[in-house]
């Protein structure tokens, strides 16, 4: 009797071991998966988080330029140009109250300290031309052979000028275009 109930109790002790020693690890295999995934969690966000780093990195960057965009010479000729879309178009013109083509060119130059002829011809002569496929904005875009017409290039593929009955946005590659100079 007595040596049988000890081996049955030793018996149920080396159960209960085992037991406790497959629950502990069957824990530690929890908390080993648990911190797998924090740590794959922590490395997305971290991930994430550079990501995010970089692309506020590049939004600073890209406001930066078009700050110094708009302070360079070529960004305040074009927003000089773009206050008199709808001027009314006058032949001779070159003032706010009217332009013609050449005349909003030499108004919004002389903004920026150029001095230039109000003739579309002889705006040619200023600068030094540049090839179509190189155009920059504030360039200036001439039409026709003879040159008769003139626009400020606003990048884009797109022109301001006064024709027609206002000043306005066109495009570059409009009926005519034969050249193009930079005077910046």
């Amino acid at each position: 009797g007595r040596r049988a109930e000890l081996d049955a109790k030793l018996a149920q002790q080396v159960d209960y071991t085992a037991q406790a020693a497959a629950a502990k690890e069957k824990v530690l295999a929890q908390l080993k998966k648990q911190a797998n995934e924090l740590k794959g969690k922590e490395a997305l966000l971290a991930q994430l988080r550079k990501e995010e780093a970089a692309r506020q990195s590049r939004l600073a960057a890209e406001a930066k330029a078009a700050r110094e965009f708009a302070a360079s010479r070529p960004g305040r000729v074009v927003d000089a140009a773009l206050k008199y879309l709808g001027v009314p178009y006058v032949w001779g013109g070159a003032s706010p109250k009217g332009f013609d083509c050449s005349g909003l060119v030499q108004y919004v130059y002389a903004k920026v300290g150029v001095n230039l002829p109000h003739s579309s011809r002889m705006q040619y002569g200023y600068g030094s031309p540049v090839s179509s496929n190189q155009l920059k904005v504030g360039d200036l875009v001439f039409y026709y052979r003879p040159i008769q017409h003139v626009g400020i290039y606003i990048g884009n593929g797109k022109i301001v000028h006064a024709t027609g009955n206002q000043v306005q946005i066109g495009t570059v590659w409009q009926r005519g275009y034969n050249a193009a100079c930079r005077v910046l």
